[in-house]
């Protein structure tokens, strides 16, 4: 079944544990719990972001410091200038990447450091 379909309390479990597997096994975590807390907001935030065009995301930066954004994929919210050109760069798979409508930049955190997802 297609996501497009799916009802949007739909959770995907298997991709989900999948996904928190890889994460464990890449050894970025050192518990299978946090793969499993950081698999799942990922999933969430993927989701959600396709249904809303705003999550408002929590996360911890990397000296810290706690970072709250105003995030979209939405192509309707990010300036054309600053729209993706399907280049790629450096970024791995156990980061999250985002447009932050506050501040009108990229931006990507490592999907452990996600505290919460509020909508």
């Amino acid at each position: 079944m297609s996501t497009f379909n799916q009802p949007e309390n739909y959770i995907d479990k298997y991709a989900i544990l999948r996904r928190a597997r890889e994460i464990y096994l890449w050894g970025k975590v050192r518990c299978p719990f946090t793969a499993l807390r950081a698999a799942y907001h990922e999933y969430s935030l993927k989701r959600k972001l396709m249904i809303q065009q705003l999550a408002h995301v929590t996360f911890r930066k990397a000296d810290g410091s706690i970072r709250h954004a105003i995030v979209t994929h939405s192509s309707d919210l990010i300036p054309e200038k600053q729209k993706p050109k399907g280049t790629g760069s450096g970024y791995t798979s156990l980061q999250i990447r985002f447009y932050d409508v506050a501040i009108n930049e990229w931006r990507s955190c490592r999907v452990e450091r996600i505290i919460s997802i509020d909508w």
